[in-house]
């Protein structure tokens, strides 16, 4: 069986965030780091899933994104009401 690797831009699209994100998050070791083909990045699939497997053991109640959140998607606190 042959391995599968993703590029950043498919890394990006199963987490739903920008390749910023994906970058910050192997600089936190959240995710591993990618393989070097030139000037391109490509990540092993098989060791992603082995991050995101050891991730879901590490945290007892896990959401459906497991890892941190960007600036970017963080939700707003609501307004304090003037009550």
């Amino acid at each position: 069986m042959s391995k599968i690797f993703l590029n950043q831009r498919q890394l990006c699209e199963r987490y739903s965030v920008v390749s910023r994100t994906v970058d910050r998050w192997v600089q936190a070791g959240v995710l591993p780091p990618p393989l070097r083909m030139r000037t391109r990045k490509i990540y092993d699939l098989d060791l992603i899933e082995a991050s995101e497997r050891q991730r879901m053991a590490q945290t007892p109640q896990h959401h459906s994104k497991d890892f941190p959140e960007s600036r970017r998607y963080r939700r707003r606190k609501a307004p304090a009401s003037a009550a």
